[in-house]
């Protein structure tokens, strides 16, 4: 079973400063505004043609998974669909991956591993250079990860609690429609919880 263990004053602080590294970075990144890449135009493109002003063409191809341009809809209706409101949407999945990220460390291991796993993703390349993308990788994963910390949190108990498939299942298949590689990943997790509760 999954144990439930105090969260020390320190360990806020740690995970609260990896999560306000990577918005550093993602908002520096944004500020330069360098102009963007071919799939982040892509899928920027597709965001503007469910509006009806994006141009018809033939960019967008099928085998792309159609969940970024979803998930950054609301976004468009909000504050309208430019790219600096696209890469921002973005940046908050990287800063959310972090402090799942140390959810899922802190369940499993801890506190030290825990917060040092946060600070790892934050120093990793593909993590920091990615948050501020208009690509599916970041949130994709940051949806996966959290579909995982929901089975690990719904394992703490005796048995597994009701709600799991309620909320990881939902994450899943958003995880799945943003990018399709991640939630591969959820199948493993899930036998690692049934093999925590089972020691």
């Amino acid at each position: 079973m999954v144990r439930r263990r105090r969260i020390a004053w320190w360990e806020l602080v740690a995970v609260g400063l990896a999560m306000a590294t990577v918005a550093a970075i993602g908002v520096l990144a944004i500020r330069r505004g360098a102009p963007l890449l071919w799939d982040e135009a892509v899928y920027s493109l597709r965001v503007r043609e469910l509006f009806g002003e994006g141009v018809r063409g033939h960019y967008w191809i099928q085998v792309r998974a159609p969940g970024l341009p979803l998930v950054l809809t609301p976004t468009a209706l909000w504050v309208g669909a430019s790219d600096v409101a696209f890469r921002v949407t973005c940046l908050v999945f990287a800063v959310a991956g972090v402090g799942v990220t140390w959810v899922i460390a802190r369940l499993l291991t801890s506190a030290t591993i825990a917060a040092t796993t946060a600070w790892l993703l934050v120093i990793a390349p593909g993590w920091h250079d990615s948050s501020w993308q208009v690509m599916p990788d970041i949130p994709g994963t940051t949806l996966t990860l959290a579909a995982m910390a929901a089975v690990l949190l719904a394992a703490r108990g005796d048995r597994i609690s009701w709600w799991a498939p309620l909320i990881a299942a939902p994450l899943a298949f958003a995880a799945t429609l943003i990018r399709y590689g991640p939630p591969l990943l959820i199948g493993p997790t899930i036998l690692a919880a049934l093999a925590l509760r089972w020691p």
